[in-house]
Formats: C-alpha cells, sequence, structure tokens
C-alpha cells in the first residue's frame, strides 16, 4: 500500500507542477457556482476533467508508462493509485464547493435554496463519478492521444447532462431529488460504479504492452 501511496503522491506533485493550469481548473467550479444551481455541475465536471485528464496528458508527454516499467511497482499499483488520486480530486473539489455554495448564496441573494445547491452538487459528484469509471480506463489502454476524441465526446455529453438534470419534469422532481437526498444511495452506487470500473481496467491493463 506504500507503493501505491507514493504514487499517487507522484501524481499530486505533478499536478503541483502544473499551477496556472491548476488555477484554472479549481476557478471554473468557484466562478460558475455563484450563478446558480445550473451552472454548478458545469464548473464541477469542468474542474474533474481538467484536473484528472490534464494529469493523465502530462504522463503522456513526459512518458510516464516507461518509467512505471523501470521501478518496483506493479501494473496493478498503476491503477489502483490513479482511481484513489482521482478520488481525491473529487472529494477535494466536493470540499471545495461546501464552503463555496453556502457563500455564494449569501452574497447572491437570488432566493436560490440551499437544498437546490445541494442536490446540484451531488449530482456533479455522480457525474464526475461516471466520468472518472469510464475515462480512466481507456486512457490508460489508449493513451490520452488516441483516446482525446472519446474523452471530449464523453465530458460534452456529461456537460449536457449536468444541465439537464436540473430541468427534470416536475413530476419526475420529487423522486429524483429524494434519491438525491439519500447519501447511503449515493455512497453505494458511486463505490460500486468505481469498483467494478478498477477491476475492468486492472484486468486489462495488466495484459498491456507499450509500444512506440
Amino acid at each position: 500500500m506504500s507503493a501505491v501511496l507514493k504514487l499517487m503522491k507522484v501524481d499530486l506533485i505533478k499536478l503541483m507542477n502544473l499551477k496556472r493550469y491548476m488555477v484554472i481548473f479549481l476557478l471554473a467550479p468557484v466562478v460558475l457556482t455563484f450563478f446558480g444551481p445550473q451552472m454548478l455541475p458545469l464548473g464541477y465536471v469542468i474542474s474533474v476533467y481538467g484536473l484528472i485528464y490534464g494529469q493523465s496528458a502530462y504522463d503522456e508527454q513526459s512518458r510516464a508508462g516507461y518509467f512505471y516499467g523501470t521501478i518496483p511497482v506493479s501494473r496493478g499499483q498503476v491503477v489502483l493509485s490513479r482511481y484513489l488520486y482521482s478520488v481525491v480530486v473529487i472529494v477535494g473539489i466536493s470540499l471545495l464547493e461546501l464552503i463555496i455554495i453556502p457563500l455564494s448564496i449569501r452574497l447572491m441573494n437570488n432566493g436560490v435554496a440551499l437544498q437546490t445547491m445541494t442536490q446540484a452538487l451531488v449530482s456533479s459528484i455522480l457525474l464526475s463519478v461516471v466520468f472518472v469509471s469510464v475515462t480512466v480506463p481507456i486512457v490508460l489502454m489508449l493513451g490520452v492521444t488516441k483516446s482525446r476524441f472519446v474523452i471530449f465526446g464523453i465530458y460534452f455529453v456529461l456537460i449536457f447532462i449536468a444541465q439537464g438534470l436540473m430541468f427534470l419534469p416536475q413530476q419526475l422532481s420529487p423522486l429524483f431529488a429524494s434519491a438525491l437526498k439519500s447519501p447511503l444511495v449515493l455512497t453505494v452506487a458511486s463505490l460500486l460504479l468505481l469498483f467494478l470500473s478498477y477491476l475492468v481496467c486492472d484486468s486489462l491493463y495488466k495484459k498491456k504492452e507499450y509500444t512506440d
């Protein structure tokens, strides 16, 4: 487990080296949250996309796959560290939003309820988990360059869904809201999706052959 934590530390250090890049994608959820619940998922997904896909792009540019092959870590540990890093990013952005949401409601004074903003945050977390679960295996198997159009497509689909979740038909809203208000449902669904994605990715990545 110590090797996995060290790999995560390396990922975070690489992210810190991209200071301007990181600041831009951290500001996105902060700024867009002030425009209301419709824009909160957009800012959240932009931030997750930048901090996770951007780190993968850094790995691609620096040929990190070959580097991992020269150090005493297994491919399974590389995969696990990538998923844990993604979870850290999602948790970090969520904590940032929990600070920004009450502040935005107080400063904007636009009548938006805290419950509405919280539901927008929960939907953002679910969409981010879907993004990680789908894109991490694709990036690890195909690389950033080959998978970029697929990732862009997934990214824009999630943005479309994020906007649509806030405009559900009135008759569906109570059911959707009750599901979102259940921390147990959110936790179980997110962990199950990530776990299944991890199992698939781990199995495929161990069989991958590195080529130029």
